[in-house]
């Protein structure tokens, strides 16, 4: 009788990667492979349900794994394996992972169909689900060895990994605040849909600055930096980044949208947000500079102040970046703030796309 844990032959795949153990796979399955890998970042959900359904192969020889779902016919609980040992054990070696806490929860992931060539789960982009779908079948009909693949996949993880803690970011000085807000503008932009989290760091790399040198923040507390998809009502924050009272009561609050139009809807919601906090400023700022109504939003804006007395201020980030950086002794701090923080959680092409900024 096996008496082994799930997670005991993650951590031999692992020690087999770290150590470069022989393996054989064919050159269809290593290049479906490279691609999950190549996308680890984007595609999060992908990387720790095909890592569910290698780990469950080789617990399970004859368990089809297609059948990601209990209720299927002869099927089994891709979340539940993924939830209790796959995604912490992602965390664990500094892997990407669903913050979520399973891939299999993910609505692109989650249909109660088997994951075979029909499957119809708006998976994104195509090339990732292809490789995923290619590799389900594979295991499961052309009988391609579980363990072998996980032993490679976990190898290129390493791989990226660690090229990745050992990037040593530029940190330019001598540049004018208008230059210094082109760039970071243009890193956003440059790195497509994971420059989605960039304007919050951003923001919350001025605040880093603001709290210390200005007297409005006196006593003031710059609250953690949230995961960029931990919604706010699970986070207890009224917004990406908030700055408390000693008392820990909310003082000021920014709510950052990326090429998102700023509307009298988006004003609502983040009113909503807030209508029962003792916020004393409210900004709602997007890297869509574009006003939607904004005759609309000016009312509705003073109707808040009327009925609620928080200052609300709607605007473009990087109209605010540069009254921002206005404020700052010396805004070469705020850049290097922003460079500590994609250091530390930014992907490595976040890390990549910023060095490329400067050749």
């Amino acid at each position: 009788m096996n008496n082994k844990q799930p997670v005991q032959y993650l951590d031999k795949a692992y020690r087999h990667s770290s150590i470069g153990a022989s393996i054989s796979i064919d050159p269809d399955t290593i290049s479906n492979l490279d691609i999950i890998v190549e996308n680890r970042e984007r595609c999060k959900a992908v990387l720790a349900v095909i890592v569910t359904l290698m780990l469950k192969k080789i617990i399970s020889p004859n368990q089809d794994i297609r059948k990601h779902q209990a209720g299927m016919q002869d099927g089994f609980s891709a979340r539940g394996l993924d939830s209790s040992t796959v995604t912490p054990f992602l965390k664990d070696k500094d892997f990407p992972y669903m913050v979520s806490g399973a891939g299999a929860l993910t609505r692109s992931l989650e249909q109660a169909v088997p994951y075979d060539k029909d499957y119809a789960g708006h998976i994104k982009p195509q090339c990732v689900k292809d490789a995923f779908l290619f590799l389900a079948d594979a295991m499961q009909i052309k009988n391609i060895n579980p363990n072998d693949t996980l032993i490679y996949l976990f190898t290129k993880l390493i791989e990226y990994r660690d090229l990745d803690k050992n990037i040593k970011l530029n940190r330019p000085i001598n540049m004018s605040i208008r230059d210094i807000v082109s760039k970071i503008n243009e890193h956003f932009e440059k790195c497509g849909g994971e420059g989605s989290k960039l304007p919050v760091l951003a923001i919350y790399a001025v605040y880093k600055q603001l709290v210390v040198e200005l007297h409005r923040y006196k006593n003031c507390v710059l609250c953690d930096l949230q995961e960029h998809n931990t919604a706010d009502s699970r986070s207890g924050f009224l917004g990406d980044v908030q700055v408390n009272r000693p008392d820990q009561q909310p003082f000021e609050i920014v709510e950052i949208k990326h090429n998102i139009k700023l509307s009298p809807d988006l004003v609502d919601n983040c009113y909503d947000k807030f209508k029962s906090a003792p916020v004393k400023t409210y900004y709602l700022l997007s890297t869509n500079e574009t006003l939607k109504d904004a005759e609309e939003i000016s009312e509705r804006i003073l109707n808040i102040q009327k009925n609620h007395g928080c200052q609300m201020i709607v605007n473009g980030i990087q109209t605010s970046l540069k009254y921002y950086l206005r404020l700052l002794e010396n805004p070469h701090d705020f850049l290097h703030q922003y460079v500590d923080l994609i250091e530390d959680r930014g992907t490595y092409n976040v890390k990549m796309q910023w060095q490329d900024l400067w050749k």
